[in-house]
């Protein structure tokens, strides 16, 4: 609503200005707050443990698709920043994983076991024993 109200000022004009101002302190709230809640949810995840493991995924190609404003909005790329400064800043181990193909490997026995998106939790399939 404020920038439409900019858009209809006059350009380089004493309201325009002024409008401008006013556009700029709202966004400059808008991007600390969601800086804040980053760092305290860095904080957080610190917290929970000695290491933090994160995918490397590239998010000019996620922001091209659908969510596509909504993934600029969030801030992703910068959250992945914050919490690797934070986990240095505390001595905790930071990763990035590849982002293709981790969640197919079964931690246990290390073979690739294909799911669907439905299935939440891993199950290890049975050892074949050839004789």
């Amino acid at each position: 609503m404020l920038q439409r109200r900019l858009s209809r000022k006059q350009k380089r004009s004493k309201n325009y200005e002024k409008q401008r101002l006013v556009v700029a302190r709202l966004h400059h709230q808008i991007d600390n707050t969601r800086k804040d809640f980053h760092f305290k949810q860095a904080h957080a995840l610190c917290d929970a443990g000695d290491m933090v493991f994160m995918e490397d995924l590239d998010y000019r190609t996620s922001a091209k698709g659908i969510f596509g404003k909504h993934m600029l909005d969030a801030g992703f790329g910068q959250f992945r920043t914050i919490v690797k400064y934070v986990c240095w800043k505390r001595g905790k181990f930071f990763g990035e994983v590849d982002a293709r193909g981790t969640s197919q490997m079964c931690p246990e026995c290390g073979g690739e076991v294909k799911k669907d998106l439905a299935v939440r939790i891993h199950c290890c399939p049975p050892q074949r024993i050839y004789n």
